[in-house]
């Protein structure tokens, strides 16, 4: 993946980052892969929650991204590559 394929999301303590996706017409969406970069073992997200519709379609703990940048795996803790 390069980095034209990736953004960071902003941060403010106590407050949930949010990404949103939206399309004009109906989807089918089959994958989300979750890329949990962190420049430190104890940064990067912990709690990720998938909601289609206002619905909550996945609700989990992301695994810890190891340092310098490395993938940090999918949701669920699935493999990041």
């Amino acid at each position: 993946v390069g980095g034209a394929d990736m953004w960071l999301a902003p941060f403010t303590q106590g407050e949930a980052a949010r990404v949103y996706l939206v399309f004009d017409e109906p989807v089918t969406v089959s994958l989300i892969k979750v890329w949990n970069y962190a420049r430190t073992p104890a940064r990067g997200a912990a709690e990720v929650a998938v909601l289609l519709d206002d619905r909550y379609v996945y609700q989990g703990t992301l695994r810890k991204a190891p340092s310098l940048g490395g993938g940090g795996g999918g949701v669920g803790g699935g493999g990041g590559g």
